[in-house]
């Protein structure tokens, strides 16, 4: 009989040596740009699916920028970093012989063929269309595609969760797609890549978790790491102490966790440190039987409000995390109040955009999926008092250039 030691080792990689798939998309030709390699093909077959791609983890992904985008995006190199820390894979700059090209276009948004391409991936970036409006969550979106992803309303699994117009069901491009593997994760309805723009959820409370937000999802970021097996580059170990609470290892630095939103740690139970300092933010709370109030109220963010004067830097947003927590046996029982400047119909049609700027998100479980959203004031009205699953619920308010007015979450323990 094998050792419990050697049983335990081979449980831990058998859990990520999941069989991953590509997801298809159109070509895209440019006349004027061309790579001088001929290997491209060669060097990055991997898992093909029907002749399209995933990266190989093992080679550079090779990028150009063309028409002038390189000036005009200049924070597209830190949008690249960003990624690049938070997966096995690696960019570099090459104008001769690319696998990407990044196209500055006056045509329509944004849009990016999904995974690798021959000869190249095309992004195309309408930086007057996409960037001003939406600042980097639409150039998320297309990165979540760069790496392999398609919409995951393609996938036979949404019905379940997404409820389609009769717009949407004449429209081609919410087509089932059966070959779409979710490679045994959690429908990710809080996907950067899921649209909110024309399309109800069957679960109202989580009505707006979209591509609109204004920092990359953790479970997008999973999502792109379990498509290329990063998790095999660590020890089996540090899969299973970062998936404590749902996190998968970091595969640059394996000692250290990829954690849900709202977590950081060895084991992604910590609460992550809050981004917005004036003034601090962010507790570890306890409810107790009597009834307490957290106060909420953040500024818009400086490098936002930065933007706006005309800068070319990237634009993050204030983030304040508090974790409440109740005795074990009890839940969290919590309500929101306050009010937003804006609400009505004009306001509910277009409550995406508003969640990207400014929102409070409570998650009660599933910590490492998207939680319950409060955006414009029909949400207070909308929205009852909510209950935790076990002691513990998340709550993480976000400002972009929009403050985020005063609200009150009204918590205690309760059976």
């Amino acid at each position: 009989m094998a050792a419990p030691t050697t049983v335990y080792h081979v449980l831990c990689i058998l859990f990520f040596c999941v069989i991953t798939s590509a997801y298809p998309t159109a070509g895209v030709q440019l006349n004027n740009l061309s790579s001088t390699s001929t290997v491209r093909e060669k060097r990055q077959l991997r898992h093909n699916v029907k002749g399209i791609y995933l990266w190989n983890r093992d080679l550079p992904i090779k990028y150009t920028f063309n028409n002038s985008l390189e000036t005009k995006v200049p924070f597209i190199k830190d949008l690249i970093n960003y990624m690049q820390e938070r997966t096995c894979l690696n960019f570099e700059y090459d104008p001769q012989d690319f696998t990407v090209v990044f196209h500055n276009t006056v045509d329509g948004l944004c849009r990016c063929m999904a995974g690798m391409n021959t000869p190249f991936t095309l992004m195309e970036i309408n930086y007057e269309g996409c960037v001003p409006r939406y600042g980097i969550s639409m150039l998320l979106h297309e990165f979540i595609h760069l790496f392999g992803a398609y919409h995951v309303f393609n996938e036979v699994r949404s019905r379940e969760f997404i409820s389609f117009t009769d717009e949407n069901k004449a429209d081609s491009n919410y087509n089932e797609m059966p070959e779409l593997r979710h490679l045994g994760l959690p429908f990710n309805l809080g996907s950067q890549i899921n649209y909110a723009l024309s399309i109800d959820t069957l679960r109202p409370l989580q009505q707006f978790a979209s591509f609109s937000d204004a920092v990359p999802v953790f479970s997008d970021i999973r999502m792109i790491n379990t498509f290329h097996k990063c998790p095999d580059l660590c020890d089996p170990e540090d899969l299973f102490r970062c998936s404590t609470n749902l996190g998968l290892p970091n595969s640059r630095n394996c000692s250290t966790c990829l954690c849900p939103d709202g977590f950081e740690g060895p084991t992604c139970t910590d609460r992550i440190r809050s981004s917005y300092n004036n003034p601090p933010c962010g507790d570890t709370l306890y409810a107790t039987d009597i009834s307490q109030t957290l106060h909420v109220a953040i500024e818009p963010s400086a490098s936002y409000v930065k933007y706006r004067k005309n800068s070319t830097e990237i634009m993050y947003p204030n983030i304040c995390v508090w974790h409440i927590k109740a005795p074990l046996g009890k839940m969290v029982s919590l309500k929101v109040t306050g009010k937003f400047s804006y609400g009505g119909p004009y306001y509910v049609s277009n409550q995406q955009h508003l969640c990207q700027q400014n929102k409070l998100e409570i998650k009660l479980r599933n910590f490492d999926l998207a939680g319950i959203r409060f955006c414009i004031n029909e949400d207070f009205e909308n929205i009852p008092t909510l209950y935790s699953d076990g002691n513990l619920a998340v709550v993480i308010a976000l400002s972009g250039w929009l403050d985020l007015p005063p609200l009150d979450v009204t918590f205690a323990a309760v059976d």
